[in-house]
């Protein structure tokens, strides 16, 4: 921890005194690449997230077969709100390009996810937690798939008193 603090001491000066930015490039952990804190992937020392007012975590995208491949670009804020996290692509010339939102894959992905779930189980109706809980999709991206295949006429809810059917 010390030597990345003594290693790192001079160019946090040099920023702070002259006011710009100073990029480093790092590798990354793979060991830890699906860990949900992206900033267990910072190979070495905790010193050096902890030297950063701002970390740039590229990973591996995360998703079933068929998901967009590229990577995923996120940050990590010592202060404020983090970046929304976007997917890097090749183009056809292979150069980096951006290809969207992170969200908007996800959710795009967690709708596929609820329309394989309805065919596995065209012959019943689902009730809304089974539905959720078959996908394996949670929280706000879920709310978001569902929400868009309502919007479309994909998805049609009866309710029955307190309780929802798909």
């Amino acid at each position: 921890y010390s030597l990345v603090n003594r290693a790192m001491s001079p160019l946090e000066y040099i920023a702070r005194r002259t006011e710009v930015a100073i990029v480093v490039s790092h590798h990354a952990n793979k060991g830890n690449e699906n860990s949900d804190d992206p900033g267990q992937t910072i190979l070495g020392s905790t010193a050096i997230l902890g030297a950063v007012d701002t970390a740039l975590v590229m990973s591996r995208r995360k998703g079933a077969d068929g998901a967009t491949p590229g990577r995923e670009l996120m940050s990590i804020q010592r202060e404020g709100v983090a970046l929304e996290s976007i997917v890097i692509s090749l183009n056809g010339s292979g150069w980096p390009t951006n290809s969207g939102r992170a969200e908007d894959f996800a959710v795009e992905a967690a709708k596929q996810r609820i329309r394989d779930v309805l065919i596995e189980n065209e012959e019943e109706e689902l009730g809304a937690s089974d539905l959720q809980q078959n996908t394996g999709v949670k929280g706000k991206t879920y709310s978001n798939a569902r929400k868009a295949l309502l919007d479309s006429g994909e998805l049609v809810m009866r309710q029955q008193g307190k309780r929802k059917f798909y």
